[in-house]
């Protein structure tokens, strides 16, 4: 993944968020902090409230993806724009935490140790 393409990345992934995306409109469009935290954010948590295990997966699995990048920019966002958008949101993490991967998880360990919720 480049970081270039990192919003195609996701609408390409997940092209049920291609509505969203464009009803936020010119304002987010190559900001991938916005796009990420505006339109993915909700959709994760959308999503693990739900049954759909295969969406989760989906997810989960494209947030190590980005996380375990070559290239810095696109693993830094993923840790900025995703993971420290989502680890205040206890609820959701008590959900999808089980379904996180290695990376991700090193990840919210640290966010969450800063913040003094583990120790």
């Amino acid at each position: 993944m480049k970081y270039e393409t990192i919003i195609d990345s996701l609408l390409e992934r997940f092209p049920e968020l291609i509505t969203k995306y464009n009803e936020e409109g010119y304002y987010i469009e190559d900001l991938p902090y916005l796009v990420y935290g505006i339109v993915f954010i909700p959709y994760m948590i959308e999503i693990f409230n739900t049954e759909d295990e295969e969406r989760k997966e989906q997810i989960t699995q494209f947030l190590e993806e980005m996380l375990n990048s070559e290239e810095p920019k696109v693993s830094e966002s993923a840790y900025i724009e995703v993971v420290e958008g989502v680890v205040s949101e206890r609820e959701f993490l008590a959900k999808a935490r089980k379904y996180f991967k290695e990376e991700t998880i090193k990840s919210l360990d640290i966010l969450e140790k800063e913040a003094g919720w583990i120790k």
